[in-house]
């Protein structure tokens, strides 16, 4: 029995370890990481209920302390306009235009702290045009052309 849980506790802890890629270059073997933050701001997800999801109708999502969370429309039970979302302190995280469930026109998406991340436009679920990325302090990160 004792030897069925140890396996167990190997395979575990094997199967939670991060993913390491070892490659060969030169003769030395090259160590790369793929550790990546639960989402793009490593935030605490916190708990959250949904209040209303009417097919032809508002949706509305709420934290644990009944702070908006997700907010929008929907049409024959796609998203549909602009749909937001928020940090549970009550900032913006992001506003993004749907239609027909597929991101189409503008987003917007903040830092925690309020400031601008990122911004540009979608066309058909796919970026389209001109993007801008920002730094956490507001400063123009840089910007692209899709």
């Amino acid at each position: 029995m004792k030897t069925i849980v140890f396996l167990f506790a190997i395979v575990t802890l094997t199967a939670c370890q991060t993913e390491v890629d070892h490659q060969k270059k030169d003769g030395k073997t090259e160590v790369k990481s793929s550790v990546q933050p639960k989402d793009e701001f490593d935030v605490k997800e916190e708990a959250s209920k949904i209040v209303a999801d009417n097919p032809n109708g508002e949706y509305l999502e709420v934290y644990a302390n009944n702070k908006i969370k997700i907010e929008g429309q929907k049409k024959d039970g796609l998203r549909e306009g602009v749909w937001y979302s928020y940090f549970e302190n009550g900032n913006k995280w992001s506003e993004t235009s749907y239609k027909k469930g597929l991101k189409e026109g503008a987003t917007l998406v903040n830092y925690p702290n309020g400031k601008p991340h990122y911004k540009g436009q979608y066309k058909n679920d796919k970026k389209s045009g001109h993007w801008i990325f920002y730094k956490e302090d507001g400063s123009i990160d840089y910007e692209e052309n899709y």
